[in-house]
This record gives C-alpha cells, structure tokens and sequence, in this order.
C-alpha cells in the first residue's frame, strides 16, 4: 500500500485532471520532474502485481491492430501488449523523458517517446485500443485517438487505494455522455480495470 500522503498527492492530480483540466498546465512541470528523478529505480519496484488487471482484461479486448498505452513508464506494460498481440503496432508514451529512455532500451518491437497525455501527438481515430495502467484520465484525447469502434481500457494496481485512481462511476458516466458505449468494470484483486467502445 503507497503511504497516505502519496495516495493523497496522486488522487488530487487524479481529480483536477479529471475534473478541472485546464489546471493541468500548472503542475504539468513538477510531475514530469518528479518522474524523471523516479525512472531509474523505477523497475525495482516491480511487481507481478502492478500489472495484473492489464493482463486479465487483455483477452476481453479483441483484435485490435493499433495500440496506444499512456503513461507507459518503463515500458512493461506496453511488452505485455506486444506478447499478447504480436502482430499489433504498439506505441508507448510517456510524461517523462527518461522513463521513455530506458523503455526503448528494454523493449524490443515497440514504438516509445515523450508525450503529454493532454495533448498526444497523434491524429484523430489513430488506435483501436487505447491503454493505461495508474494514471489520471485525459478524457478529450483520450475520445480523439480511438478510432471509431475502439476501446479504451483503464487498469489499476490498488483499486481506489491506487495514487492515481479515477472511480469507475466517474469513468463510466464520462464516458457515457462523451459517446462511448458497453461500459464494463470488473475486480482483478487487488486491482481492477475498466473498458468502453467508442461508438462506429
């Protein structure tokens, strides 16, 4: 369990971005530093745990070609996507410039760089499965990459005691008025992981 203040720190930026982005250009700077200072002993940490609920819900996903995983770190979790659709393009982005250096030195087959989540660097409709695994929900972009009859997929370690945690109520009404259709949330303990298709 993360200690009570980063639980704090993480549902707060969680909240604004959820509810209040236009406040994301004010923080946007000492998040992306802090996860720079992290990167380098950010693979110690890792856990069979930390993606689980990513690993559970993948094979609820289809077939998808064109896969877009926000927040990718290190990359591990965009490696589980590549072994589970080999014959996928899988691109992995990141806050952090130097999660992203060691991602691409440690997973071969995968397309990584920089990017913000509120503003990603692709044109509309340009993946069929977009990802995340703990990390606030940018809903406009994510909205503008999936492609019509995509799916987006928002995993979590921890449940709601995940520093950076959205409430799937908050997910699916959002994503209800925003379009989206056959919401799903289901436990992976001790995470869980929600999904919703952009209508075609």
């Amino acid at each position: 369990m993360p200690p009570r203040r980063v639980r704090l720190v993480g549902r707060t930026v969680s909240g604004l971005v959820a509810h209040a982005p236009w406040l994301w250009r004010l923080i946007r700077a000492p998040v992306q530093r802090f996860w720079d200072r992290a990167a380098a002993r950010w693979d110690a940490n890792e856990t069979p745990n930390r993606t689980n609920s990513l690993r559970t819900a993948l094979p609820q996903m289809g077939n998808p070609k064109r896969i877009l995983e926000i927040g990718t770190g290190t990359g591990t979790g965009a490696g589980i996507l590549k072994a589970s659709f080999p014959e996928s393009e899988v691109t992995g982005v990141d806050l952090s410039p130097e999660m992203i250096r060691i991602a691409q030195a440690k997973v071969p087959g995968v397309t990584f760089e920089p990017a913000d989540a509120a503003r990603l660097p692709f044109p509309d409709a340009s993946f069929d499965l977009v990802t995340q695994n703990n990390v606030p929900v940018y809903f406009d972009e994510l909205v503008r990459v999936t492609a019509p009859g995509g799916r987006v997929l928002i995993t979590s370690t921890l449940g709601p005691a995940t520093p950076y945690y959205t409430p799937h109520n908050v997910l699916r009404r959002r994503f209800g008025k925003l379009g989206f259709t056959d919401p799903r949330s289901e436990q992976s303990p001790p995470g869980d992981w929600f999904t919703a298709c952009k209508s075609s």
